[in-house]
């Protein structure tokens, strides 16, 4: 969902109504994650990929910085194949491309597949966020 301090909505979700409930997200997320498959977090995005400015520096303070995206690769899992792979491919040097690989009926992953075949064909080289940014 949405972090927000004042419920502010995105795409038509409900935000979170406060930092109570800001703190709730974040900390459940880095709980599962932990719980469930031995991973500690080091970076969040929130659903929608909206966050205000109290709710990012919590995140900080908990030590899950939030992380947009540059690229839609798939437009929210709506895109045939084709179309993911001409989205995902535009991705340069330094984007972070979404994609909701969570939806089994979807193209998201062939897409993917496809793109980032190209793409190392191409020499491009995909890095991990926590090969670039700094967590203190």
């Amino acid at each position: 969902m949405p972090l927000s301090v004042t419920g502010r909505s995105a795409y038509g979700i409900r935000g979170t109504a406060d930092l109570d409930e800001v703190w709730q997200e974040i900390t459940a997320a880095q709980i599962y994650f932990a719980r469930e498959w031995g991973h500690q977090t080091r970076f969040m995005r929130p659903g929608t990929a909206f966050t205000d400015d109290v709710s990012a520096r919590l995140a900080r303070w908990l030590g899950q910085p939030v992380v947009g995206f540059t690229v839609n690769g798939d437009g929210g899992a709506t895109l045939d194949a084709a179309m993911v792979q001409a989205e995902v491919s535009r991705a340069r040097p330094g984007d972070i491309v979404i994609g909701h690989m969570n939806n089994p009926r979807g193209d998201t992953a062939l897409g993917l597949a496809r793109a980032i075949r190209a793409m190392r064909a191409e020499g491009l080289v995909f890095r991990q966020l926590r090969e670039l940014i700094p967590v203190s």
